[in-house]
């Protein structure tokens, strides 16, 4: 059902509740809604950092109603037991039950909209292996083009490293697509010692992703292979940039992407599923 069903059905509100509910109808003009949680909210043991998913007007607008609904209606609970009318009380206690299954079903429109999100993925080598960086960069640029093209609500995912995976969030974010960046341990550890201008690359991608994500607080080399199963593990498909070497930690993520059956592309000088 989606969201303008679930509003139609709302709009007019039983007998009892239009008795009892002077600000439903207010509620239903669209009240702010979903701004809890601050723009960053960390989760987890070791800081997994999360956005909130964009939520959009409608379903902001629908939150709304129903986080007025239910304070509506537990006051009209209350002052049914205080008057002691049971009859009253049965009619509060039925809108609740009402209250719960359409917050139900709207959690679960959420969801839904939340899987036709198509998450990608990628994983290549940092710039100083490849012998061309520039053509690769042009590479990559033609490769997100491509699949934004046909995909255009696709999430690009990527481990924050400086080469192919900052060049492949640059060209996600150019043509206004989301990015998730997902770190092996927190800035500082992980990218301090790089060139100024290539931590303002890191900075900005942290700051306009729709998700984050860290491994470990601490730096450590055995983050990197937490951080490359995670990865995997939240795409549905990988499109590496890789040079047909056995080790590192893109020859690892494509390992892991193989093992989880994960569909996987080398796009490197062509497509082709590993």
């Amino acid at each position: 059902m989606g969201s303008r069903d679930i509003l139609a059905d709302t709009r007019e509100p039983t007998q009892a509740t239009a008795r009892r509910l002077p600000l439903t109808g207010h509620c239903a003009t669209g009240l702010p809604g979903g701004q809890g949680g601050g723009p960053m909210e960390a989760i987890g043991t070791w800081g997994e950092i999360c956005k909130p998913e964009p939520v959009s007007e409608d379903s902001a607008r629908w939150a709304a109603i129903l986080a007025g609904w239910k304070t509506e209606t537990v006051r009209w609970a209350n002052a049914a037991m205080e008057d002691g009318d049971h009859a009253e009380l049965r009619a509060a206690l039925k809108d609740l039950q009402g209250w719960t299954e359409l917050q139900q079903a709207h959690a679960a429109m959420c969801e839904a909209k939340r899987r036709k999100t198509i998450r990608i993925a990628v994983t290549g080598h940092r710039g100083k292996r490849f012998d061309d960086a520039e053509a690769v960069k042009l590479r990559i640029d033609e490769v997100v083009g491509q699949v934004q093209r046909k995909h255009p609500g696709a999430r690009w995912l990527h481990g924050g490293c400086w080469g192919v995976d900052l060049w492949a969030g640059e060209a996600a974010l150019s043509r206004g697509a989301e990015i998730g960046v997902y770190l092996p341990s927190l800035f500082a550890g992980f990218a301090g010692r790089w060139p100024e201008r290539c931590q303002r690359v890191l900075s900005r991608q942290m700051l306009k992703s729709a998700e984050m994500w860290i491994a470990r607080p601490l730096y450590r080399v055995e983050n990197y292979a937490i951080r490359n199963r995670k990865l995997v593990e939240a795409a549905d498909a990988v499109i590496a940039f890789w040079d047909g070497g056995a080790w590192g930690g893109t020859w690892q993520t494509i390992r892991f992407a193989k093992e989880a059956r994960k569909p996987v592309f080398n796009a490197l000088g062509g497509w082709r599923q590993l």
